[in-house]
């Protein structure tokens, strides 16, 4: 089996089993979650989880290398796709009124934008492409970050946040635009 680069064994597994406990938790969120503030919990988990995750290298290089990390600039501003989605999807799981027309707009966002960057971020995913390998806990967090929130964005449809209709390509037009 072809075991260098992108698409190594490593790769294809993370993808199956992150696929598969993807579905699989969506699945059990939508038949126990019944109720809005279970709902929210499991939608401010996975936004909290996908940051902490996305920032937890800054604490294994620094207990590592006793006492210094280094903050990459993805982890100072968002300057790439899915970090604009993850701070989306935090801001929007965080609000309290999920019937304002801003949430509607974000949640409507993450939905799309965050399929489309979590699965770029998994399928395609540049760090490990250059080093191939899962045991770099760099290469690691950032697809289990891209995996958490994935969930996220998803779960925006099935904890019932946001509908599919006309009114969502406004939503995705300015979160677009937020990318510029």
């Amino acid at each position: 089996m072809y075991n260098h680069g992108m698409f190594n064994t490593q790769h294809i597994l993370y993808m199956v089993i992150s696929g598969v406990l993807t579905a699989g938790l969506l699945y059990l969120a939508n038949a126990y979650a019944k109720d809005d503030e279970t709902k929210n919990q499991i939608l401010k988990f996975s936004a909290i989880v996908t940051v902490v995750i996305h920032y937890s290298n800054l604490w294994v290089d620094y207990f590592i290398t006793g006492g210094t990390a280094t903050l990459e600039n993805n982890q100072l501003l968002p300057v790439y796709p899915c970090n604009v989605v993850m701070w989306m999807l935090l801001i929007a799981a965080f609000m309290r009124n999920k019937k304002r027309l801003l949430f509607q707009m974000l949640s409507e966002f993450c939905f799309y934008g965050g399929i489309i960057c979590g699965i770029l971020g998994i399928v395609l995913n540049t760090n490990f492409d250059n080093n191939p390998t899962l045991a770099d806990y760099d290469v690691l967090k950032g697809l289990l970050s891209h995996s958490t929130m994935l969930f996220g964005c998803i779960y925006m449809r099935v904890g019932g946040f946001m509908k599919v209709r006309v009114f969502n390509a406004v939503s995705v037009a300015a979160g677009v635009l937020t990318f510029v």
